[in-house]
């Protein structure tokens, strides 16, 4: 079956996969949908950018300089707008990152503090832990010599 919307191959980097799969499992889209639908967001800016660019380069083969600085003027204005639009994004994404750090501390401390109130109460509170069996290392060195557990002295070498 024919389809109106034209079908695109696009090849994109390792990162660039991984964020956009993260992205279209969080929005429940396809890859393909999220691709599609960032683009015809941006359909506007694209657009405006075309043109600027099509008659920069007529502009550069007709035209003296003067009249064609206006259009790269543009053409950097459209990419400094660009600029702060994404910087706006990832600000707004950066706060919002942040309030759910602050609730996963605050859920992760909840969860410590009631395991260490909940291991505590199967046993006295002074009593050393499970693991500690109160052994004593093999050897210990006390200034240049080996004492053994006998509590003989022997020279270290």
């Amino acid at each position: 079956m024919a389809t109106i919307n034209p079908r695109l191959s696009v090849t994109v980097t390792p990162r660039v996969d991984a964020v956009l799969t993260r992205f279209a499992t969080a929005t429940g889209q396809s890859k393909s949908a999220t691709v599609g639908g960032i683009l015809d967001e941006s359909y506007d800016m694209l657009a405006k950018m075309v043109k600027v660019i099509e008659a920069a380069r007529a502009a550069q083969s007709n035209m003296p300089q003067q009249v064609i600085q206006p259009f790269k003027d543009a053409h950097s204005h459209l990419e400094q707008q660009l600029g702060l639009v994404l910087a706006d994004v990832h600000h707004t994404a950066d706060d919002l990152l942040r309030d759910v750090e602050q609730i996963e501390r605050r859920t992760r401390k909840a969860a410590r503090t009631s395991t260490r109130r909940g291991a505590a109460s199967g046993r006295e509170r002074n009593a050393p832990p499970l693991s500690n069996r109160g052994g004593k290392p093999i050897r210990e060195k006390q200034a240049g010599r080996t004492k053994s557990l006998k509590g003989k002295a022997k020279v270290a070498s």
